[in-house]
């Protein structure tokens, strides 16, 4: 699925741990994003799968089998 962008997008939806547990992503935005990820950031919950997300739309997914590390610029 895709919206017709040249750049893929993840729809990353944070603080799920204040959602209702009856939160549903509406249908007319579901087609817009290649992924769709809930995270929070105090618990970390989510963050596995983002990692994941990010990876899979950049086409890494199945080079890196190895641990991951990324590189950072101070």
């Amino acid at each position: 699925k895709s919206n017709g962008a040249v750049t893929p997008l993840i729809l990353v939806i944070n603080k799920i741990d204040c959602a209702t547990s009856s939160f549903q992503l509406q249908d007319t935005l579901a087609g817009t994003f290649v992924k769709q990820v809930t995270t929070c950031a105090i618990t970390g919950q989510g963050l596995p799968d983002l990692d994941s997300a990010i990876l899979e739309v950049l086409g890494l997914d199945k080079v890196l089998s190895g641990g991951r590390s990324w590189a950072v610029n101070q």
